[in-house]
C-alpha cells in the first residue's frame, strides 16, 4: 500500500505556482517581491500538504465535496475563470448534472470534460496531479488544478469502474494533492468568497 506524504504547504506550493492559475496572496507576494525565498520565509508553517494516492476506486470518492473554483457560464470553450455570473458547484454535482446529455450543454467546460474521459479510457503516462485548498476553519475543499482530470476521473470511478481498475494497475500515478490551512479561505479569498456565497444563499 503507497504511503501518504506530507509536505509544508509552501514547499509544495512554490514549484507549482505555474499550475495554479489562481489569483492568491503567495502569487501576489512572489509576483511582487520576485523573492521565492522572502515568501517561503513569510509562508512557512501555515499549513501542511498532504499527497494521497488515488489507487482504488473507493478512492475518488474523496472528490466528491470539493468545490469547482467559479466559471462563466457563458463561456464554455474557453473555461474563463470571471466569476460574474458564474456557478460554483461540488464535483457530484457537476457530474450528476454531466450525465443528462441536454444539461449537459449548459455546464461550464462539457466539451473538456467529455474529451478528457474519452483521453483517459485510453491511458495516461504523466503523474496526473489534482491540488485542492481545504481550509481546516471551515472544512471546505476548492479545486485550484487538475479539475478536468478530477471530474473525468470521478465519472469513470461511478460508471466506467472495470475500465478505471484496469487503468490504474497500468498507467502511472493519480495523486490527490490536499493543502491544508486555516487560512486557505485568506489565501484564496476571490474563490472562496464564491462559495461563502453560495452556502449562504441555499
Amino acid at each position: 500500500m503507497e504511503q501518504l506524504q506530507t509536505e509544508d504547504l509552501i514547499d509544495f506550493y512554490l514549484p507549482r505556482d505555474h499550475k495554479i492559475l489562481r489569483s492568491n496572496t503567495i502569487k501576489n507576494l512572489l509576483l511582487f517581491t520576485c523573492s521565492y525565498k522572502l515568501v517561503k520565509n513569510t509562508f512557512k508553517g501555515i499549513g501542511s500538504c498532504d499527497i494521497i494516492p488515488l489507487s482504488r476506486l473507493n478512492d475518488f470518492e474523496k472528490l466528491a465535496k470539493y468545490y469547482l473554483v467559479p466559471h462563466d457560464i457563458s463561456n464554455n470553450k474557453e473555461c474563463d475563470y470571471d466569476v460574474k455570473d458564474s456557478t460554483t458547484y461540488l464535483v457530484n454535482e457537476y457530474i450528476k448534472l454531466f450525465q443528462d446529455k441536454k444539461v449537459r450543454l449548459m455546464l461550464p467546460c462539457n466539451h473538456t470534460v467529455s474529451s478528457m474521459i474519452q483521453k483517459l479510457k485510453h491511458g495516461w503516462s504523466y503523474t496526473i496531479e489534482i491540488i485542492v485548498a481545504y481550509d481546516t476553519s471551515e472544512n471546505i475543499g476548492l479545486l485550484l488544478d487538475g479539475t478536468n482530470h478530477a471530474l473525468a476521473l470521478y465519472y469513470l470511478s461511478l460508471h466506467k469502474q472495470t475500465l478505471l481498475q484496469e487503468l490504474l494497475k497500468i498507467n502511472n500515478n493519480v495523486n490527490l494533492c490536499q493543502m491544508n490551512s486555516s487560512q486557505c479561505k485568506n489565501i484564496f479569498s476571490y474563490d472562496f468568497a464564491k462559495v461563502h456565497f453560495r452556502k449562504s444563499s441555499i
